[in-house]
């Protein structure tokens, strides 16, 4: 059986370690001819009519569009601004309102891959869009901010059937501590929706607004390839990729792209491209395996594939992915070996004990599906989660899970 392809995109969820490698000006220069034209050109598979292509289409957002704030963002910007609090003060009076759920019930979803001004409007974000509102807040009130990338190893989740490697965007706010009229010290503010990631010690790395930009039209490219709507999908990776050519994962989901039309050429070419601008993304060389199964080419794939084996044998979120396929293809003894070889790396991840917790239960083993629910609650960082496993704990007393 094929192993799947898989996607990436920026959410709470994913984790990934971010390092782009440099590569000749040459090679980004020339690789306009990895962008056939979607509408028009008879030559390429986007063709289409033009008045189909305009019945279809859907309105990319300028990235003037993504970090505008509305009318009543503006405000409340304007009243922090207009008080006698302090840089600090005024950092977290914006990050209070943003979280406070009785000013905009802010709640997580992993889809809601919007701008800032919508993302104000609705109340919900994933961790990039959460992260263009606070950058967004915190630049109209003057305040220094910039971008971070966490990094973090691989980290897969499962949607529709398919896997997807996920990054994790967060904010840096610097404000000056005062005494008197000098300044004394710098601190950094980090706007966050995931606890567990700032308690567990990450390093991150800058990124530019362009990058961010790129990443949220990635973003919406990945979940129009869920939808399968290749056409809307391409006209937002390949934005991604003109926003920032040097951008891998954009890359990586137009070769999925390219593969799903029958373009193998172009698949390949992106996928080889992906692998250089970015030497730590192995999901580029993964599609690239998948790319020679299915095409026959064994050998190929198996080269490529004996040198991602090497590098992800000690990650534990590589063998949780594993074990979430297994589950899902019902074979529970394998998914429990998978989720077993996880934890023996890290033994600190509630994520691992949940799902071997899954797997005991679906095999019929209500007692160790408790005992690793309880670990799994005594491993979590917040009571949102730990609330979580505990009602999954009396469903299973209960009888009713």
């Amino acid at each position: 059986m094929l192993k799947k392809p898989m996607l990436l995109i920026f959410s709470i969820l994913g984790l990934a370690a971010c390092s782009s490698t440099q590569i000749t000006t040459n090679k980004i220069d020339h690789a306009s001819y990895l962008l056939p034209t979607v509408a028009g050109d008879k030559s390429t598979p986007f063709h289409q009519s033009n008045q189909h292509a305009l019945n279809k289409a859907i309105e990319i957002e300028t990235p003037e569009q993504i970090f505008a704030l509305n009318d009543e963002a503006i405000g409340f910007v304007t009243k922090v601004v207009n008080s006698d609090l302090d840089d600090d003060g005024k950092v977290r009076a914006l990050i209070n309102h943003i979280f406070d759920r009785a000013d905009l019930e802010m709640l997580y979803s992993a889809t809601a891959n919007t701008s800032a001004a919508k993302t104000y409007e609705t109340g919900y974000a994933n961790c990039l869009s959460l992260t263009i509102l606070s950058y967004a807040m915190t630049q109209r009130a003057g305040l220094k901010s910039h971008f971070q990338r966490v990094n973090i190893p691989e980290f897969w989740t499962r949607r529709e059937g398919s896997s997807l490697i996920n990054g994790h965007i967060n904010l840096r706010v610097m404000v000056d501590k005062q005494f008197g009229i000098q300044n004394i010290q710098q601190k950094n503010v980090i706007v966050d929706f995931d606890t567990q990631i700032r308690r567990r010690g990450f390093t991150s790395t800058d990124v530019s607004k362009e990058r961010i930009t790129a990443m949220f039209y990635n973003n919406k490219g990945a979940e129009l390839l869920l939808k399968k709507d290749n056409y809307n999908a391409y006209r937002f990776l390949s934005e991604a990729v003109k926003t920032d050519t040097m951008f891998s994962d954009a890359w990586v989901n137009l070769g999925l792209l390219y593969r799903r039309l029958g373009e193998y050429s172009l698949a390949e070419s992106v996928y080889e491209l992906a692998a250089q601008l970015d030497t730590k993304n192995l999901t580029a060389l993964d599609n690239l395996a998948y790319l020679y199964d299915f095409q026959g080419l064994n050998n190929k794939a198996e080269k490529v594939r004996s040198k991602l084996q090497f590098r992800r044998q000690r990650n534990p979120f590589y063998h949780m992915m594993l074990g979430e396929i297994a589950y899902e293809e019902n074979q529970y003894e394998l998914s429990i070996r998978h989720f077993n070889d996880a934890i023996s790396i890290d033994r600190e991840q509630h994520l691992f004990y949940f799902g071997l917790a899954k797997a005991h239960y679906a095999s019929g083993d209500k007692k160790l599906a408790q005992r690793y629910l309880k670990r799994a609650k005594r491993n979590s960082l917040d009571d949102e989660l730990s609330d979580l496993y505990a009602s999954k704990l009396q469903a299973i007393n209960l009888g009713t899970h």
